[in-house]
């Protein structure tokens, strides 16, 4: 039976191994030439591969040349050898030693025995040394225990958890609410609990490393606008408005705003109402922190909502901490009962943290009872703090010292935390050095009776705010407090200045 090749004007391929690949080559050419004339594409094709596969099997192997700049294996060992590795942390003793406190009563605070007027902590409302609020907090322990041992999910949850949650949604205007054990996990949970990869998170440039953090985990598209500038916002907006129309993803990815109701970085106030009014426009879901406004803004302090006017619904995801007005620990989200039910299962700090301990869910439950029957301390707080702002700006704006070209407040005039920048003219250009500045400044303070802080920030947010000293007003101040705390600054940044 004939083959294929006995066809072929050239088919004895008993010498094949033995040609050069260009005969070999020239042996498929006639062959092809041979089939074409037939006009069988099948041969055709099938005559081209065997061509490509025998030459490639008779192609004459070769050894890459080796470059000058290549290194032999004896180089290479010994630059391994000589190779440090970079610390994985830095250095605990270029750091400061922190101080420690012994005693603390409202309004001020025992550091290597001494009695300061304190304004270095978020204690907004003066629970943090409450009588009635420790006297709760010793029965509950009696109670309850001094812990949860276990997450909510996991025979962690209490009685008094599911009170303070109601208590909360009922206080804000919300249909639920969801306590977390840790603050700072709080909305570092809930963004991604609701925000995926292929979504799209717009967020204000001066948010929290918490906030930051949280947005990173989602995985999802983020953009930052520029610091409380609307313009900006809504130019971002229209940007990802365009976007979606031409990759047609305008009915799969969920959209989201995050900002906070007072600026932790400056003690800005959003302009809430009208994000608000942008996200109804575009079609956003709004998420709102407020970390510092909450306790702290509005007639009965329920935050940037109360403040602005605008109804908690307009708010799709309110988050805050129960750690500065209640001076408890923890956080806590609150919105419609979806929201509030999805994060049970969803949100990881909730999942997985040991529950809040019981003493600590009983000091927010009473501070807050005491918000709700009385917000005379919601008062005082804003009283206390447009007091100690115009006395600090009035000690700042004296002429004999050229004080005003020191320094300069940042933080509105409604926010009880502000933060003390070097003037423009005084900053040296370095950061570290800035910030020696500032702690020489705050040694000074506390030699005058103040306690205040450097602003701290972790090593992994990415962009740091300018360095600052940070001041916090407690409705447990005296305005005689503040009127000296306030010369008292200003004394020790003309001595470390001038």
């Amino acid at each position: 039976m004939s083959t294929l090749w006995d066809t072929l004007p050239v088919g004895n391929l008993s010498n094949i191994g033995n040609l050069s690949s260009t005969e070999l080559f020239d042996l498929i050419s006639v062959n092809i030439c041979y089939l074409a004339g037939g006009c069988d594409v099948h041969l055709i094709a099938e005559s081209l591969m065997v061509m490509i596969i025998f030459t490639l099997m008779f192609q004459k192997s070769y050894k890459p040349k080796r470059s000058a700049d290549q290194l032999t294996d004896a180089e290479m060992d010994e630059l391994v050898d000589e190779w440090q590795p970079e610390p994985l942390v830095p250095d605990a003793s270029e750091g400061r030693e922190p101080l420690v406190v012994s005693s603390m009563k409202a309004g001020t605070v025992c550091i290597e025995g001494k009695t300061l007027t304190n304004l270095g902590v978020l204690d907004f409302l003066g629970f943090l040394c409450d009588p009635k609020v420790n006297e709760a907090c010793a029965a509950s322990i009696v109670k309850y225990g001094n812990g949860s041992c276990g997450p909510r999910g996991f025979y962690g949850t209490l009685d008094v958890h599911l009170e303070l949650e109601k208590k909360l949604s009922e206080f804000m205007g919300t249909e639920a609410g969801i306590v977390f054990s840790y603050d700072i996990a709080t909305i570092t949970s809930v963004i991604p609990a609701f925000a995926k990869r292929g979504d799209v998170v717009l967020y204000d440039s001066e948010v929290s490393q918490s906030i930051l953090q949280g947005i990173s985990l989602s995985r999802a598209v983020s953009k930052a606008f520029q610091h409380n500038d609307v313009s900006d916002l809504k130019r971002l907006m229209e940007w990802v408005r365009d976007q979606e129309k031409k990759t047609r993803t305008s009915n799969i990815a969920r959209r989201f705003v995050v900002i906070e109701g007072i600026y932790q970085a400056s003690g800005d106030l959003a302009p809430l109402a009208a994000v608000v009014a942008l996200c109804k426009q575009f079609c956003y879901r709004l998420v709102l922190d407020e970390t510092v406004s909450f306790g702290c803004l509005g007639a009965n302090g329920k935050g940037a909502t109360e403040y602005w006017g605008v109804p908690t619904t307009s708010v799709d995801i309110l988050t805050a901490t129960l750690s500065g007005a209640l001076a408890s620990v923890g956080g806590f989200c609150v919105g419609n009962t979806q929201v509030v039910e999805h994060q049970r299962l969803s949100a990881t700090g909730y999942c997985f943290s040991a529950a809040l301990p019981a003493f600590n869910a009983v000091a927010a439950i009473t501070a807050l009872e005491d918000m709700e029957a009385d917000n005379g301390r919601v008062l005082r707080l804003q009283a206390n703090a447009t007091a100690f702002r115009d006395a600090l700006l009035e000690q700042l704006a004296r002429p004999e010292s050229q004080r005003g070209q020191l320094l300069f407040v940042t933080g509105n005039e409604a926010s009880p935390m502000l933060h003390l920048r070097l003037a423009e003219g005084r900053q040296t250009g370095n950061r570290d050095e800035d910030e020696e500045i500032l702690h020489q400044i705050t040694d000074r303070c506390r030699e005058l009776g103040v306690a205040v802080t450097v602003t701290a920030y972790t090593p992994l947010q990415r962009t740091l705010p300018p360095p600052s000293i940070r001041v916090c007003v407690s409705a447990s101040h005296t305005k005689e407090q503040l009127r000296a705390a306030a010369a008292a600054i200003v004394q020790a940044v003309t001595s470390v200045l001038c």
